[in-house]
């Protein structure tokens, strides 16, 4: 998966980093942790692999559990790799929905 470059808000970024070095993350398993903004609808990703590595196993899913490739957006200079763009609510079974569809970010 190449997701296209999609530019992010430098203020949208500050929050999310602030939620990231300060808050819980909403579902955390090998390859990252997802952090939900509740204000915008957004969430951040810090990956415990490499960004081509998250890629490729994003890329492996099938269509049905992949995230659209316009709502996962690589990010710089940041505590965190990945902005996913919707909004993102995890379930009690760990189900992740964007914009109320289902799909796989971890």
């Amino acid at each position: 998966m190449n997701p296209p470059r999609i530019r992010i808000a430098r203020s949208v970024l500050v929050d999310l980093e602030n939620i990231v070095s300060h808050g819980q993350p909403a579902l955390s398993t090998e390859r990252g942790d997802l952090f939900v903004c509740d204000s915008l609808p957004l969430a951040a990703v810090r990956l415990k692999i490499r960004l081509h590595d998250y890629l490729t196993f994003l890329a492996s899913l099938s269509q049905s559990d992949q995230p659209a490739p316009f709502r996962v957006a690589p990010v710089d200079d940041v505590p965190f790799e990945v902005v996913i763009r919707g909004m993102v609510e995890v379930r009690k079974n760990n189900t992740v929905l964007i914009d109320g569809k289902q799909a796989t970010v971890l």
